[in-house]
C-alpha cells in the first residue's frame, strides 16, 4: 500500500517505502512485525485441514509472490517454471492472486474508509469495517442486478472447480496452547520442507485436475 505525503519532512523521506534497505517498511519487515499468525501459534485460530495430491495438510495458506519466505503458510508462485505442470501452476496461482488484489481494489475505490491508513485503528474495528464493506458491496451488486458471468474452464487459469482445500468440519476454536505447543506451532509455520511439500502437492493436484477436466 502506498500513500503520498507531499509535506513529509525531508529527514523522514524514504523510511517508509517498499525498498529493501534496513529500516524500510517493505513486505518482509511488515511480516516480521505482524500479528497475522499469532492465533495460529497460540492455538486460537480455526482448525484447517485439506488434501492435495493425496497428502493431508493441516495449515492454511496465503497466496504470495516471490519475496515472501518459504513457509507452509505461503503458497508462492514459481519465478522461472520448467515443465508444463509447473507452468500451469504458476499461471493459476498468479491469476488467483491477482483476483484477490483486484477485489480489494474494488473495495478501495468504492469505500474511502478502506483506502485510508488504519495505523491507529483497533484490530477488531478493522475487521468489522472490512466485513461491513464487503457486505455492503454485495448488497449493491445484488441491488444493481449485476449477474456473475459463467466463465468456462480455461487451461491457462484455475477456476473455482479446481479448489482442493476444504475446511475441517467447522471453523472451531481450539484450546489455547501451552508453552511447548506454542513453540512447536511457531516452528511448524517456518518449515521450508513443509513449504516445498505443499507447493509440490498443489502443482500435482492442479495438473491432475486439469487432465481429468480435459479427458474425453
Amino acid at each position: 500500500m502506498h500513500w503520498q505525503w507531499k509535506n513529509c519532512p525531508t529527514a523522514w523521506r524514504g523510511q517508509f517505502t517498499t525498498g529493501y534497505k534496513a529500516g524500510s517498511n517493505n513486505d518482509l519487515n511488515v511480516l516480521n512485525s505482524s500479528p497475522l499468525f499469532n492465533e495460529r501459534v497460540n492455538g486460537l485460530g480455526p482448525s484447517i485441514e485439506f488434501t492435495a495430491n493425496g497428502n493431508v495438510h493441516n495449515i492454511g495458506y496465503y497466496l504470495a509472490d516471490g519475496i515472501y519466505p518459504q513457509w507452509p503458510v505461503f503458497l508462492k508462485t514459481i519465478r522461472c517454471p520448467i515443465g508444463d505442470s509447473r507452468k500451469y501452476f504458476a499461471r493459476a496461482q498468479e491469476s488467483a492472486r491477482k483476483d484477490v488484489e483486484r477485489a480489494f481494489g474494488v473495495l478501495q475505490s468504492r469505500f474511502a474508509l478502506v483506502k485510508g491508513p488504519t495505523r491507529f485503528f483497533y484490530q477488531g474495528d478493522i475487521a468489522d469495517i472490512m466485513y461491513a464493506c464487503i457486505i455492503m458491496h454485495n448488497m449493491i451488486i445484488d441491488d444493481e442486478h449485476e449477474g456473475v458471468l459463467n466463465v468456462t474452464n480455461d487451461t491457462s487459469v484455475a477456476s473455482s472447480s479446481y479448489g482442493v482445500s476444504t475446511q475441517s468440519e467447522s471453523a472451531r476454536r481450539g484450546v489455547p496452547y501451552n508453552e511447548h505447543e506454542r513453540f512447536k506451532a511457531f516452528m511448524d509455520i517456518h518449515q521450508k520442507e513443509a513449504h516445498r511439500a505443499l507447493q509440490h502437492d498443489m502443482i500435482e493436484e492442479l495438473w491432475a485436475n486439469r487432465n481429468r477436466a480435459h479427458r474425453p
